[in-house]
């Protein structure tokens, strides 16, 4: 019998595992500038190949997932995790005059390893049977755990930069192969059923269909409305408020993914008893208005609260695209969701690099007024899937009677 409280720990455990992968560079940047000169330049290079690196593990996995155990190919990713923090920690060790090298090389193998972790951890949890009774919030309380992963990685990064000094930051990367470690031992003793019945005709239905095509619009555009305000929340608050690194990412960053997590927890509770189509159509609405009040007020205090409060708002425009997918193509195959996985990685790595080059030319007021544009295209997808999924319930129930 499968155990699926067992499932959704495995799965807690592994996203948990991406959030600490795909943010540990960031939390790290001033040791890594301080200690060797990598300039921000590099630390941009090194962003770009992160989410390169995760958007050639959607596209590989789309090909190979439903071929492939979801088992075997989450442990590939803990394994392949595992020597990717092993080589970015020896970096120091092997070439202490030029470590950088060694980063970008470590960078691209826990960065595939995360892209896998993001793309095969929604169909495992969409494994779970529709009577199961956490079915219908699983995927939210599965997401609300990359936020937790990111939150604890800044706290525990922070905290032991503090007490025991930058120069053994790599000590600390090391530390936290800990967690690919126990996913590894929580999926081995997990049996994982891949229930979904793939089916030719149903993937070419899927592939023409204008709801996955509007998915894919939609989780871009989410996407892109939660990172931006992710990854300058801790620029933000160093800036506009002058604090130093360690507290803008605590004000900043990890404050924002606590709300971030909240939100997903909220909806993993009460998720059931909502319509997920009104709560994205009002997450999206009220993202506009987060981005609204940032751009339009010039008091740093205020914006920083709004910036924090729209992880709140943000929260459910991933997993809740992936909710509507996987209900909507039952027997398509897992490639659904690395399909999803390639848009979002997109909206993630484009739009943040786009606000960039804004804030250099106009500051960061304009900036939010300017990415505005992601919520709002958000909120018309979020309308538009409604009215489409309601006309494919009704003409499925014509179809039955």
């Amino acid at each position: 019998m499968i155990n699926h409280k067992r499932t959704l720990a495995s799965c807690f455990c592994g996203i948990a595992n991406q959030a600490i992968l795909t943010n540990i560079t960031a939390i790290l940047f001033v040791p890594l500038m301080m200690l060797y000169d990598i300039t921000i330049t590099q630390f941009g290079l090194l962003v770009g190949i992160n989410f390169c690196a995760q958007m050639v593990a959607d596209i590989v996995l789309t090909i190979y997932i439903d071929k492939i155990k979801y088992k075997n190919i989450v442990q590939i990713a803990n394994v392949i995790s595992v020597i990717g923090m092993i080589v970015f920690a020896m970096a120091p060790v092997i070439m202490p005059d030029n470590p950088f090298p060694l980063i970008v090389v470590a960078t691209i193998i826990f960065s595939f390893a995360s892209g896998i972790c993001e793309v095969v951890l929604s169909p495992i949890t969409d494994t779970i049977p529709d009577d199961y009774k956490s079915k219908k919030s699983a995927m939210s309380l599965m997401h609300s755990f990359y936020a937790w992963g990111q939150v604890f990685c800044i706290l525990y990064v922070s905290v032991m930069l503090y007490v025991v000094g930058i120069e053994y930051w790599n000590y600390i990367a090391l530390s936290t192969i800990i967690v690919p470690i126990v996913c590894m031992a929580l999926f081995s003793t997990t049996n994982i059923v891949q229930v979904r019945q793939v089916s030719r005709e149903h993937n070419k239905t899927a592939i023409k269909s204008p709801i996955f095509f509007v998915c894919c619009v939609a989780i871009f555009f989410g996407a892109a409305s939660e990172l931006v305000m992710n990854q300058y929340a801790s620029a933000f608050a160093e800036i506009a408020l002058g604090l130093s690194k360690i507290q803008a990412d605590l004000l900043g960053m990890m404050l924002f993914a606590v709300c971030l997590g909240l939100g997903r927890v909220i909806h993993g509770f009460i998720g059931h008893k909502v319509d997920i189509h009104k709560l994205l159509i009002a997450g999206s609405g009220m993202s506009i208005a987060m981005y609204a009040i940032v751009g339009a007020v010039n008091a740093p205090i205020v914006q920083l609260f709004f910036v924090v409060l729209s992880g709140f708002t943000v929260s459910l425009l991933w997993p809740g695209t992936l909710v509507i997918a996987g209900d909507s193509f039952k027997n398509a195959g897992a490639w659904i969701f690395s399909g999803l996985a390639i848009a979002g990685d997109m909206g993630a790595m484009i739009f943040p690099s786009i606000a960039g080059g804004i804030v250099d030319s106009i500051g960061f007021n304009k900036m939010y007024l300017v990415m505005m544009i992601a919520p709002i295209a958000t909120f018309i997808c979020h309308i538009v899937l409604k009215y489409l999924t309601s006309k494919l319930k009704t003409t499925s129930k014509n179809i039955l009677e």
